[in-house]
C-alpha cells in the first residue's frame, strides 16, 4: 500500500456519492433523492469540497440514501476516522473484504473476500436469482483498460490485513475478475482504531 496524500470525510462523501449515481443500480435512487430535496445535482457530479453549504448538502443525501452516519449501512461505525488517498496492489486487494451482507457473503462461499467471488461467477452460480452480468460487463471495460472511481475502504490502523469495502463492491469484483489485467489500483482509504472497527455493525 502506497499513502498518496491526505483525504477527508467531506471527500469520502463526495466520493461515495459519484460512485453510486454512476452504477446503473443507484443512479435513480439517487437522482430522486436529489429532485425530491431540491438540491442541485451538480453537487454530486461536479462537487466542490471547499463549498462547506454542499457539503452538508451532500451529507443529507447520503443520510437519505444509506443512512449516513449513524444506520443502516453505517450503523455503529466509526467516528475517528484518518482518510488518506492510497494505492493498492495486488497483494493489497486480496486482503479486502465484502461488508457484512447476505448477498456479498454467498458471493464469496461464506469467507467474504472478495477475491473468492471468482469461482462463484466463472463457474456461473447466482446468488439470490441475480445475474452476474453486471460484474462481467465491468471486468471486461478494465480489460480494456478503462478506469474507475477510487473504492472506498475502511481498515484497521493497526492491522493491515484488515480492511472492508465500504463503497465499490461490484468495482471491486470486477477487478478481482480481470485481476491479471490490475497492477494497482486507487482507494479512499479511512483508517481506524481495532476497537471501533469491530463495533461496526457491517464489519
Amino acid at each position: 500500500m502506497q499513502i498518496l496524500r491526505e483525504s477527508s470525510e467531506n471527500e469520502m462523501v463526495s466520493l461515495f456519492l459519484h460512485g453510486e449515481i454512476n452504477s446503473d443500480r443507484w443512479k435513480n435512487q439517487i437522482l430522486e433523492i436529489i429532485e425530491k430535496h431540491n438540491f442541485n445535482k451538480k453537487i454530486v457530479l461536479s462537487p466542490n469540497l471547499l463549498d462547506e453549504n454542499e457539503n452538508r448538502q451532500r451529507k443529507r443525501i447520503l443520510k437519505i440514501f444509506r443512512g449516513y452516519d449513524d444506520s443502516e449501512i453505517f450503523e455503529n461505525f466509526p467516528k475517528k476516522i484518518d482518510w488518506k488517498l492510497a494505492v493498492l496492489n495486488q497483494d493489497d486487494l486480496q486482503k479486502v473484504k465484502y461488508i457484512e451482507y447476505d448477498y456479498w457473503a454467498e458471493l464469496s462461499g461464506g469467507t467474504r473476500f472478495a477475491k473468492d467471488s471468482v469461482s462463484t461467477i466463472k463457474n456461473g452460480t447466482e446468488i439470490f436469482g441475480v445475474k452476474n452480468d453486471n460484474f462481467i460487463r465491468l471486468a471486461e471495460h478494465i480489460k480494456s483498460g478503462d478506469s474507475f472511481e477510487p473504492l472506498i475502504i475502511i481498515a484497521s490502523n493497526t492491522d493491515s490485513n484488515k480492511m472492508i469495502v465500504l463503497e465499490g463492491h461490484a468495482r471491486l469484483t470486477a477487478i478481482h475478475l480481470a485481476i491479471e489485467h490490475v497492477s494497482e489500483i486507487k482507494a479512499l482509504i479511512g483508517f481506524t482504531g481495532e476497537e471501533d472497527l469491530n463495533r461496526w455493525n457491517r464489519y
